[in-house]
């Protein structure tokens, strides 16, 4: 797996929702890693009393199971376009 920039990072997260595929993107994880992750998130929320739509995931959730953070994507994301 390849670790992502910030900006595209940021681009992921910015949407409400997480497919299997923007977590392995975001978590730099394998499909099997990944579908584990979306299930164990999913069991969260459900057991919270939320419903979700079919295959994703609150990005939010995303978000906090890996302790992204999001000031520091931010950041990294000016100094990079800085630079240019």
């Amino acid at each position: 797996m390849r670790i992502i920039p910030a900006k595209d990072i940021l681009n992921l997260i910015a949407k409400p929702w997480a497919n299997t595929q923007d977590i392995m993107s975001i978590g730099s994880v394998g499909r099997g890693t990944a579908l584990e992750i979306k299930r164990k998130i999913r069991i969260e929320s459900e057991l919270n009393g939320l419903f979700l739509p079919k295959n994703l995931v609150k990005m939010e959730d995303v978000v906090k199971f890996f302790g992204l953070n999001i000031n520091y994507l931010k950041r990294v994301k000016e100094e990079a376009d800085f630079e240019k």
